[in-house]
């Protein structure tokens, strides 16, 4: 999705959810256009900053020049010292149209915030992982691997692949795969008709057994 403003238009374009960020240096970017191309290069034309506890951590300004350059890739690169909750902030001064697309992405240098360890290479996460962040960090704390997809995040989980697109698809593997709320012992062989199948995860966990 993307966001755009109006000439004009003055304030916050684009919020990113609260992410609990442990400390270690990190870069944030973000892909931006200024929807009117007219202007001197240099112009300013609005900024991003991250944000703790309603203070600015890191901030940078914009120019038309930075939307030019790098297909109107935005980084930067920040160092934590204390944990806390962080969001990604953009806005505009109203001196062009701004077109912001709805999607981020944190790298973390050499540190994986899925399983909270130092493990000296970089991850980067997608904005809908991150939104997550505490409900894939549990899903790996309990042995499942997880693999970013932007939009998306493929999961593994029991040797079932999950593709979580929702939040409700947490429900139904905490329910299923975590908690095993569907498990029972035939006493003998048996058909199970899964009725209300949701996308079929409680299904596979019945094949496997």
């Amino acid at each position: 999705m993307v966001i755009e403003t109006l000439t004009g238009e003055i304030g916050e374009v684009l919020s990113g959810p609260v992410v609990s960020l442990p400390p270690g240096d990190y870069s944030v970017r973000v892909r931006l256009r200024a929807a009117t191309p007219e202007g001197a290069g240099h112009e300013m034309i609005g900024s991003v900053d991250i944000q703790a506890n309603g203070q600015v951590h890191a901030a940078k300004a914009l120019t038309r020049d930075d939307l030019r350059a790098r297909d109107g890739a935005i980084e930067m690169s920040f160092t934590i010292k204390e944990t806390s909750g962080y969001s990604f902030h953009v806005h505009s001064n109203g001196a062009s149209c701004l077109a912001v697309e709805d999607d981020w992405l944190l790298t973390a240098r050499g540190f994986d915030l899925l399983d909270a360890s130092a493990s000296g290479d970089d991850h980067t996460y997608g904005g809908f992982l991150l939104r997550n962040l505490p409900a894939f960090a549990a899903l790996v704390a309990n042995g499942a691997t997880v693999t970013d997809q932007g939009a998306s995040a493929r999961v593994n989980l029991a040797s079932i692949d999950f593709e979580v697109r929702h939040q409700d698809d947490f429900q139904v593997l905490t329910e299923v795969l975590l908690h095993r709320e569907y498990d029972f012992t035939a006493p003998r062989a048996a058909c199970v008709i899964d009725v209300g199948m949701n996308v079929g995860v409680a299904s596979l966990s019945f094949a496997r057994q």
